[in-house]
C-alpha cells in the first residue's frame, strides 16, 4: 500500500535534484536512492513521523538522512552540507510556491 506522502516526495525529489544540479552542489542527490514509506525497510510500523504529520494537516511529510562516511575517501565537511542546505531549503520555497498557487 502507498503512503499518502510519496506522490508528494516524488513531487519534492524532482525539485531537489534540479537545484542541486543548478548549484553544483558537491553533495549529489539522486531521487533514484530514496527509500518511499513502504517499500523495502522502510514499512513504518506505529508510531510514525509521517502519521504524525497527516495528523497535523500537513502535505508533505518526510525526514532526510545525510550520509557521512562511506561514499568517498572523506567525510562531508560543515561548508558542503551548508551548500546542500541551502540548495535544500531552495528546493523546499520552489515547491511551495508551486503546489500552493
Amino acid at each position: 500500500m502507498e503512503a499518502p506522502y510519496n506522490t508528494a516526495q516524488e513531487i519534492f525529489s524532482s525539485y531537489l535534484e534540479k537545484q542541486n544540479q543548478k548549484d553544483k552542489c558537491s553533495i549529489q542527490y539522486l531521487p533514484k536512492n530514496n527509500i518511499v514509506h513502504g517499500k523495502d525497510w522502510n514499512l513504518g510500523a506505529p508510531p510514525t513521523f509521517s502519521r504524525f504529520c497527516g495528523k497535523s494537516g500537513a502535505k508533505l511529510a518526510f525526514t532526510f538522512e545525510v550520509p557521512y562516511f562511506g561514499h568517498r575517501q572523506e567525510p562531508y565537511m560543515p561548508q558542503e552540507l551548508r551548500e546542500f542546505g541551502n540548495s535544500f531549503a531552495k528546493a523546499l520555497i520552489g515547491y511551495y510556491n508551486d503546489t500552493n498557487n
